[in-house]
């Protein structure tokens, strides 16, 4: 079953039903939706995005630089305090540079420190985590909790070019963050980064151009752990 906002709204919500075939079980929470959708501008989902078509795939393409986060209109996928142990998936490619970035844990649930979001970014030559609007802390700058970056080659991967597209999943547990990029190279790359307590929302931030073809939130069945 598939609920939709309206027909201007190009995501489909919170569509609960078990996904086969995965190695793990779990539950699609929200899912965005492009094919009945018109070809065109799309400004409902933010200014300088377009609906296209190639080789029979639709995607979102943004067109100029400008900071957009996305979505932008369901507010539950964005501001959903008690998400954890989930599942975030985009396909994306970039054009002129690389800096899209996944934001997790948003404006949740805190035991402990508190702050804001986690970013998930993805660059040519490795991925990076960071915390992001800590406050009031003491911990040192120095904490890998709060940024840490795993580069391509420490673990035998190559750099990853503009204009190819990727796949990427980040599995945000409630004190780790596990991320996979897969170029179709046939060698993914995962890293796993620690993070302090915390549940939240998603959303995607675009800073350039690209092309993004698909963007799901999971829930999974087992907690995600570090080590697993």
């Amino acid at each position: 079953m598939k609920l939709s906002l309206s027909s201007l709204v190009f995501f489909s919500v919170f569509v609960l039903a078990m996904m086969p075939g995965l190695g793990r079980a779990e539950s699609l929470l929200w899912a965005m939706d492009l094919k009945d959708q018109p070809l065109g501008p799309a400004p409902i989902i933010g200014e300088n995005f377009e609906i296209r078509e190639e080789n029979g795939e639709r995607f979102l393409a943004k067109v100029a630089e400008g900071t957009v986060f996305f979505p932008k209109t369901i507010l539950s996928v964005q501001e959903t305090q008690n998400w954890n142990d989930i599942i975030v998936r985009v396909r994306y490619r970039e054009e002129e540079r690389f800096g899209t970035a996944l934001s997790v844990k948003r404006n949740g649930l805190r035991d402990g420190d508190n702050f804001i979001w986690y970013y998930v970014t993805v660059q040519a030559d490795g991925i990076t985590v960071s915390c992001h609007g800590l406050k009031d802390s003491t911990l040192p700058p120095t904490d890998p909790r709060l940024h840490s970056t795993v580069k391509f080659e420490s673990i035998g991967a190559a750099a990853l070019g503009l204009s190819e597209w990727l796949n990427v999943e980040a599995r945000v547990g409630n004190e780790v963050i596990q991320v996979t990029v897969d170029n179709g190279d046939g060698a993914p790359r995962k890293a796993e980064f620690p993070t302090l307590p915390g549940a939240g929302g998603v959303q995607l931030l675009a800073l350039y151009k690209g092309d993004f073809s698909s963007f799901s939130v999971h829930q999974s069945d087992t907690p995600i752990e570090a080590g697993k």
